[in-house]
C-alpha cells in the first residue's frame, strides 16, 4: 500500500492476536466470543486474572 497519507478519512487494518489453544479455551469459558459485540460485563472478566 502507498500509506497512510489522507487527513479526512480513517486507515482501515486488521489487527491480529495471536494466542495459545489454552488461553482461547479459558476466554470462552468466561464467556468471551472474540466478537466485537461481547457485553462489557465480559470484556472486564477476560481481563481479570483467576
Amino acid at each position: 500500500s502507498g500509506g497512510n497519507y489522507s487527513n479526512s478519512s480513517w486507515r482501515r487494518a486488521w489487527v491480529i492476536a495471536f494466542r495459545s489453544q489454552e488461553t482461547v479455551k479459558e476466554e470462552r469459558r468466561r464467556g468471551f466470543s472474540h466478537s466485537h459485540n461481547d457485553p462489557l460485563e465480559v470484556l472486564n472478566a477476560v481481563g481479570k486474572q483467576s
